[in-house]
C-alpha cells in the first residue's frame, strides 16, 4: 500500500475541501514545514481558523489533547513543522470543516488552498458502550445501549473508524451535509477477507480506499431492461435496505422474448488496480436470494470470457448462505476445456474481480461477500490502515 497516492484523492472529492495550488515563494516558508491557506466557500480567507494536526494512525481518546492545534493568520494561512510521517490536517471555522492528508518530509511543502465545507455525519453500530475514534482526527463517539453511534461533524472524505482497544474498524466516506450509514465495525480475521457488506450504501468495497480501487458495477446486454434503471452508471442506486435492518446490493433483469444464449445481465466487483494472488482461495462465501440461476465467476486478468472459472448456483426467494468451493470452479462447458487443480491455481494468481451473471430474466440480492483462505495481509501488506 502506498498512502501518498491517497493525498490528492482526499482533496479532489466533489464538495470537499479542494486544495488548489497557491503561488510559490511565499514569505511564510520554513524548512521541513507544511504550509496551507484555509478558505471559506465564498472565496474569502478563513482568518483565525483552527487547524489540528494529528498523526494519521492516531485515534482520539477521552483525554484532552491540543498537540498540533494552531490558528491561521488574518489571510487564513498557516505553517506547520511536523515530524516525519503521515499526518491528517483538519481545519475548522464557523461550523465549516475540511481535511487534508500530508506526508511530512525534510523540505518545505506548499499545499495550496483548502476550502471549507459543511460537515458530514457517519452513523453505525458497535458493542454498547464502546468508544469509537476517527483516525487522525480529534473526534470520537460512544455507542449507546442499542449499539448505535454517530459522528455528527466530520470533514468530508475517507475515514477509518476504529473502536478503542480493538482492531475492529470500518471504512467510510463522509459527504458534506449528508448522513451516511457505515454499518458495524469488523476486525480482520486470519484466512478471511470481507469484500463488502454494503453498509456504507455507496457500492464501495470495504477495503477500497487502501488498495487503490474496489468498486461494484452493474451492467447488461443492451436488449435487457435493468431495474433500478442505469445502475451501471450509478451503482449506489442498487444498494438499499433489505427489510432486515441491513443493506444489500440488488438488481432485476428482464430479458427480451426470444433472447439468444449470449444475452447477459451481471453485477460484479473489481479488486482494484492490481490483480490479487488468490491461489490460496478455499471458497467464496456470500448471502443471496432471488429468482433464477446465477453463475459466480472469478475474473482473471487478460483472460477471455470462456477462459475464466465459474460455478452455478440456484437462487431461492429466501436468504441463503452460499459457499462456493474453489475446487468447484470450472470453465464453461461451451469452451470444451477443463481445469485441473494446477491450472486453476495458476489462473487464481491473477484474479481481478468477481462477477455474478444471469443468463435469463431474474432477480438477485447479495450481501456479506467474503474470500475464505487468503490472509488479510494480501490486501494490507506490511502497512495496514490504523
Amino acid at each position: 500500500m502506498r498512502r501518498p497516492i491517497l493525498l490528492a484523492a482526499f482533496a479532489a472529492l466533489v464538495g470537499c475541501g479542494d486544495a488548489d495550488r497557491a503561488a510559490g515563494g511565499s514569505s511564510y516558508e520554513t524548512e521541513n514545514a507544511v504550509a496551507i491557506q484555509i478558505m471559506r466557500p465564498d472565496g474569502s480567507p478563513a482568518a483565525n481558523a483552527l487547524v489540528r494536526a494529528r498523526p494519521f494512525s492516531w485515534i482520539d481518546s477521552a483525554l484532552q489533547d491540543t498537540t498540533g492545534d494552531l490558528h491561521a493568520d488574518s489571510q487564513g494561512r498557516i505553517s506547520l513543522r511536523l515530524p516525519s510521517g503521515s499526518w491528517r490536517l483538519e481545519a475548522l471555522d464557523r461550523g465549516m470543516v475540511a481535511m487534508l492528508d500530508v506526508s511530512s518530509r525534510s523540505s518545505f511543502q506548499d499545499m495550496g488552498r483548502l476550502v471549507l465545507a459543511l460537515p458530514g455525519r457517519l452513523a453505525g453500530y458497535a458493542t454498547p458502550g464502546a468508544r469509537i475514534g476517527a483516525a487522525g482526527l480529534k473526534h470520537h463517539a460512544v455507542a449507546g445501549v442499542d449499539g448505535r453511534f454517530l459522528f455528527d461533524s466530520l470533514p468530508c472524505g475517507l475515514h477509518v473508524l476504529r473502536a478503542f482497544g480493538s482492531s475492529a474498524r470500518a471504512f467510510a466516506l463522509a459527504k458534506a451535509g449528508e448522513t451516511k450509514e457505515v454499518g458495524g465495525l469488523h476486525a480482520d480475521t486470519v484466512g478471511q477477507i470481507l469484500v463488502d457488506d454494503f453498509e456504507d450504501g455507496d457500492s464501495r468495497v470495504w477495503y477500497g480506499p487502501w488498495t487503490g480501487g474496489g468498486w461494484w458495477w452493474v451492467d447488461a446486454d443492451s436488449s435487457v431492461h435493468l431495474s433500478p434503471d442505469s445502475v451501471s452508471q450509478s451503482p449506489e442506486r442498487s444498494v438499499f435496505a433489505d427489510g432486515e435492518g441491513g443493506k444489500v446490493l440488488q438488481f432485476s433483469a428482464a430479458f427480451p422474448a426470444g433472447a439468444s444464449s449470449t444475452t447477459w445481465a451481471q453485477c460484479g466487483v473489481d479488486f482494484g488496480r492490481r490483480p490479487l494472488d488468490l491461489s490460496g482461495l478455499v471458497s467464496v462465501r456470500f448471502r443471496a436470494r432471488g429468482i433464477g440461476t446465477v453463475a459466480l465467476i472469478v475474473n482473471i486478468d487478460s483472460a477471455s470470457w470462456d477462459e475464466v472459472p465459474r460455478a452455478e448456483i440456484v437462487l431461492d426467494t429466501f436468504w441463503q448462505e452460499f459457499e462456493v468451493s474453489a475446487s468447484h470452479l470450472q470453465l464453461p462447458t461451451s469452451s470444451g476445456k477443463t481445469l485441473d487443480s494446477a491450472a486453476l491455481v495458476a489462473k487464481l494468481r491473477n484474479a481481478v474481480g468477481l462477477t455474478w451473471s444471469l443468463s435469463s430474466s431474474g432477480d438477485l440480492w447479495l450481501d456479506e461477500i467474503r474470500l475464505v483462505g487468503p490472509s488479510p495481509a494480501l490486501l494490507w501488506g506490511a502497512s495496514p490502515p490504523p
